[in-house]
């Protein structure tokens, strides 16, 4: 994967230099079946399965990193992938007549990233536009860029295959996503909320903070556990309270915390978890 090289097309190089001094903003990613050598003069994918917005960005000099998470029961092989402008101009593609990129399985989520070389393009006509942030001058914020999360893949089975072209990776590596100090954010949508509304559920918040909520049973000094696993830290546990015997907590981990009472009897609780 690592001679996987992009190219500029025409249409995209006339958009930096066309549009007035205004910059353009690279807001979506398309894959398709096309298999072919690019001339440059390309105006679409070829066979174009599926288009999606940005998850995330970081422009960085000549260079930007791009990454999107394609979802959905689609299955097929992918030939062809798109770097399109915000008003829909193919600005760069990558295909190849004989060489697969990946392969998109049914019910298995894709995570392409991708570091996109700017060399013959005038790069600060260029910006990013990631879902929910709205346009930005990312590149003037990359020290605001923090690791929000390590998505290990198993792309022997696992529901979520991890992919990044340019370089070789492996199992263990982390995918970047580009986090952008608040004053960045215009607007978020529901996308950027993930929550489970059970009786013991979580609600996992953009900023990386996840809340969780509970029933448990313990009996004595014992350990409770989480509905999900923080990636990081448990900040605090709050308990109700228990008249007759009263629950103690400490101890807290990512997965679980440890209850202390005064009894060795069998109690039920309720508790709200905070950590990230």
């Amino acid at each position: 994967m690592s001679n996987i090289v992009f190219k500029i097309t025409q249409a995209g190089l006339n958009a930096t230099v066309n549009n007035s001094g205004v910059a353009v903003n690279i807001a979506k990613i398309g894959f398709g079946t096309g298999a072919y050598t690019p001339t440059g003069d390309e105006t679409t994918l070829r066979e174009q399965q599926d288009i999606i917005n940005l998850d995330s960005g970081v422009k960085a000099g000549n260079q930007i990193t791009i990454e999107a998470r394609l979802t959905g029961n689609q299955d097929y092989i992918i030939h062809e992938v798109g770097v399109f402008l915000e008003d829909g101009t193919l600005f760069a593609l990558y295909s190849h007549a004989t060489n697969v990129i990946a392969h998109k399985s049914k019910g298995a989520d894709f995570q392409f990233v991708y570091v996109l070389n700017l060399s013959g393009v005038n790069a600060s006509k260029i910006d990013l536009k990631v879902q929910g942030i709205g346009t930005a001058d990312i590149h003037k914020n990359t020290n605001n860029i923090t690791n929000l999360a390590k998505n290990k893949a198993d792309l022997g089975g696992s529901s979520t295959q991890t992919f990044k072209v340019g370089s070789a990776i492996s199992n263990e590596d982390a995918v970047n996503k580009a986090y952008v100090d608040d004053g960045l954010i215009e607007k978020l949508d529901i996308s950027d909320f993930v929550f489970s509304n059970s009786i013991n559920g979580y609600h996992k918040l953009p900023s990386g903070i996840i809340i969780q909520w509970a029933t448990a049973e313990v009996y004595g000094n014992s350990r409770a556990y989480f509905p999900i696993t923080f990636p990081t830290a448990c900040l605090v546990v709050v308990t109700t309270e228990n008249e007759h015997n009263p629950i103690a907590v400490t101890d807290f981990q990512v997965s679980s915390f440890s209850t202390v009472r005064s009894t060795s009897s069998m109690t039920k609780f309720y508790y709200i978890a905070i950590g990230y």
